[in-house]
């Protein structure tokens, strides 16, 4: 913001970079379960290892978390005085 960027840029900037990390760990977590879930079919009552109504639902709610967990530290440093975090750098 000291350089001239807006807000939302800002925003839009450490959001996206947080969201790039948490859909390749999705992914990397679909593809370990999808792995593991023969082995742990065992343990598993009344649902198949495959079921995908769990993986999509499993999936979503990781991500609306993660999207909020992103967002919330990001609006807080949008909205902090550029001479104050310049000040503390």
């Amino acid at each position: 913001m000291a350089l001239g960027a807006e807000q939302s840029t800002i925003l839009k900037l450490v959001v996206g970079q947080g969201m790039v990390l948490v859909f390749v760990s999705i992914a990397l977590g679909v593809i370990g379960a999808l792995a593991t879930a023969q082995v742990l079919a065992s343990l598993l009552y009344g649902i198949s290892p495959r079921d995908p109504v769990t993986y999509v639902a499993v999936t979503s709610v990781l991500t609306v978390v993660a999207a909020f967990a992103c967002y919330v530290p990001a609006r807080r440093a949008s909205t902090v005085s550029p001479q104050t975090a310049l000040r503390y750098d």
